[in-house]
């Protein structure tokens, strides 16, 4: 017979993991039965079968929760560290990547653009101009493409324990920034190089790191949802 909400489950077995499964059984088979998005709450005589909570997708469009974002901030440095360290687990090789591939890419560019084409770049040697272009629109595309694979790899995760599944793709964002800090390490030792001493043009760094990084939150959520819904 298949309990309904509220019904009391008196087992009697002398395993406790054994009394804990049937419990569990019988919360889920009550909560098939329940209304949609309401919890399932059952007087069960035993503490480790906590109450289940069904979470449905809401009906309308809603900022998420920045309280239950803040409580999770934990969670999203882990995420955003076990990133790193995948990816840098050979520290040579990771960091290297991350600087010769925006270094090639502006290589590339002034070969054929500055030397073939000669588009001319002011006082500026094309190198330099080139690097500090590329350097935000790498970062954008890399943390748009990490978002969007995000949510299908961390599937085991999500379908495990609740959290705000925003979290996600925020972190692979978040390891990005690494990324795009080291690389500009580098342009200060380009400047350096060329003898181009920084202006207070410089803090505008600042509001362009912001807003390409809400740009990438904004367009790898989306990408995400997309890449879950029709993978």
């Amino acid at each position: 017979m298949t309990p309904s909400s509220g019904a009391v489950v008196n087992v009697v077995d002398p395993d406790a993991n054994h009394v804990a499964d049937l419990a569990a059984a019988a919360r889920l088979d009550a909560a098939a039965d329940a209304p949609v998005g309401r919890e399932i709450a059952a007087d069960v005589s035993t503490p480790y079968a906590p109450a289940p909570v069904i979470i449905d997708p809401r009906r309308r469009s809603q900022w998420p929760s920045v309280r239950e974002l803040w409580a999770h901030r934990e969670l999203l440095y882990y995420l955003a560290w076990r990133d790193l360290k995948v990816r840098y687990k050979q520290t040579v090789l990771g960091v290297m990547w991350t600087v010769a591939l925006p270094l090639v890419t502006a290589l590339v560019f002034t070969v054929f653009i500055g030397r073939v084409a000669r588009v001319q770049s002011g006082t500026l040697p094309y190198t330099l101009l080139a690097y500090s272009g590329l350097l935000p629109w790498n970062f954008f595309s890399a943390a748009v493409s990490g978002s969007a694979m995000s949510l299908v790899g961390s599937a085991n995760l999500i379908t495990k324990v609740y959290f705000p599944r925003t979290i996600v793709p925020a972190a692979q964002i978040a390891a990005r920034l690494v990324d795009y800090a080291i690389s500009y390490i580098v342009l200060a030792l380009m400047m350096a190089w060329y003898h181009v001493a920084p202006s207070w043009n410089l803090l505008m760094l600042v509001p362009l790191t912001v807003l390409a990084t809400v740009c990438a939150l904004a367009f790898g959520l989306w990408v995400a949802a997309v890449n879950v819904r029709y993978r």
